[in-house]
């Protein structure tokens, strides 16, 4: 190393062969070198690792990775050790359940376990990782659509979504299950999700029947505006454009005119008692320049 770091040409031979080989074998050369660094020689360890097709290998690979991250970035040593940790459970599920889960990312790892029925491997990796909840709604919705299991997700979906009911609506449409789907979409409580949704399945007619209903003109025109894009048929452009021009007239139906606002101005003008304002104007200065005299006295 000595001899490496004083001749810079086989130094840099040296590092083009150890990155094509082996990236561990450039940390001592270069550990005196400062975080930034060794930071790069960690992440290029850790590339290569992740490209070896040999686990022991890769997992020796993070091994190091962790060592020299824990130098001087905790953020990092806590990811690499997490990743450490997927790999083992991966083999493991590889050799309890077949199917590929190596290289996987972690939700893809909870998806496959669903899809595979091994619904408690699932849970007690969903707890080791503290996936949130909101996360692990979505990968379960996931894979009981593409598993058919429509029983199992309606039995799911008593409970208490944390991401609503939008999410089960698209995912069955995504499946094909346009049945399913309405199903969920009663459940939406909110009118403009419910009517947009009902845009994405192409019922344009039901979605315009939803925001007959809205109770805020604006939010209802802006809903009709996003459907009356969706079409080209000139006849359902004219009914949206008639629903349009209604709630318009209806939003600025309690707008006073300028004339209805000139005549209640002149109103109130009338009914002031100047010589009031002024009587109450002159003691309000009155009192005002009192204070200032005897607070300017006590100062002094």
């Amino acid at each position: 190393l000595p001899m490496l770091r004083r001749h810079e040409a086989a130094k840099r031979l040296w590092e083009k062969v150890c990155r094509d080989t082996d990236p561990s074998q450039l940390i001592p050369l270069h550990r005196s070198e400062g975080g930034a660094v060794m930071a790069r020689l960690a992440l290029l360890e850790a590339q290569f690792a992740f490209n070896s097709s040999d686990m022991d290998q890769r997992a020796e690979g993070l091994k190091r990775v962790i060592s020299v991250y824990k130098k001087f970035d905790p953020f990092a040593t806590r990811a690499t050790e997490e990743e450490l940790a997927l790999l083992v459970i991966q083999r493991e599920l590889e050799l309890s359940l077949g199917g590929n889960f190596i290289g996987s990312s972690l939700s893809s790892t909870l998806s496959r376990c669903l899809l595979l029925g091994a619904r408690k491997k699932a849970k007690a990796i969903r707890e080791q990782f503290m996936v949130p909840n909101k996360r692990w709604w979505w990968i379960k919705i996931r894979a009981l659509t593409r598993t058919d299991r429509w029983d199992l997700l309606r039995a799911f979906a008593e409970q208490k979504s944390p991401i609503g009911f939008q999410p089960f609506v698209e995912v069955c449409l995504e499946e094909g299950n346009e049945g399913e789907a309405r199903f969920y979409l009663d459940k939406c409580p909110n009118d403009r999700q419910k009517a947009l949704l009902y845009v994405k399945m192409r019922r344009l007619y039901e979605a315009m029947e939803v925001v007959a209903k809205m109770k805020d003109p604006e939010e209802a025109v802006g809903t009709l505006m996003v459907i009356r894009s969706k079409t080209r048929d000139q006849g359902t452009i004219l009914e949206i454009d008639d629903m349009i021009a209604k709630l318009e007239s209806q939003g600025y139906a309690d707008v006073p005119s300028l004339a209805e606002i000139g005549a209640n101005v002149s109103g109130y003008l009338q009914e002031v008692d100047y010589g009031e304002l002024r009587s109450s104007f002159s003691q309000n200065l009155s009192g005002l320049q009192s204070w200032w005299n005897k607070d300017k006295g006590g100062s002094q």
